[in-house]
């Protein structure tokens, strides 16, 4: 048994409309928030990157001062 659009109510083809937009909103929602988070953790990941390479570079900047005084 088919059902087409036109054998629906006018209030069940409504709520459709608006049911399928939310599930559409949802979906971008979902979407967006995963691109972000994967932006943030890229972010956080070169932060933390440069932090240790400046780290390394102090740490190697001493290092040379020590050899070359001895």
């Amino acid at each position: 048994m088919e059902i087409t659009l036109r054998q629906l109510s006018v209030k069940k083809r409504l709520w459709a409309q608006v049911s399928a937009c939310f599930l559409v909103i949802i979906v971008i929602s979902f979407l967006m928030l995963s691109s972000l988070y994967s932006e943030l953790k890229h972010a956080k990941q070169l932060e933390t990157q440069h932090i240790v390479e400046t780290a390394y570079g102090v740490v190697n900047f001493y290092a040379e001062q020590v050899t070359t005084r001895k």
